[in-house]
């Protein structure tokens, strides 16, 4: 199984990204956050926005935070099959410390919330 991140599952439009921000459901744990809006294509899009909680990131970090939502959205992506949603990924540097299985059971906690 092909498992790799295609273009068109990344939104790109700036017109789509700012709707993401401005009006879209917003689910939360303790380690990560979602922003969800349905889009009209039959597929879902991520994007993946590193939050610095004040302190600057380094390009290490900011690359290791989107590498690790991009990994979440991917390895999940039969969880959200029929579905068709923008989704906006919001990681800080908590989940770079997480267990792999943490992070994965957050991830699909909030896949959950979406049904």
């Amino acid at each position: 199984m092909n498992e790799s991140l295609t273009k068109d599952e990344i939104v790109r439009k700036r017109a789509d990204i700012q709707a993401l921000f401005k009006s879209a459901r917003n689910l939360r744990t303790n380690i990560l956050g979602m922003k969800v809006r349905p889009n009209r294509l039959t597929y879902c899009r991520v994007l993946v926005a590193p939050l610095h909680g004040g302190k600057k990131l380094s390009s290490v970090e900011r690359n290791a935070l989107r590498r690790c939502g991009k990994e979440l959205f991917r390895r999940n992506r039969r969880l959200l099959r029929g579905r068709a949603y923008d989704i906006l990924l919001l990681i800080g540097r908590d989940i770079l410390d997480a267990p792999f299985d943490e992070r994965i059971s957050q991830y699909r906690s909030l896949l959950l919330q979406l049904k």
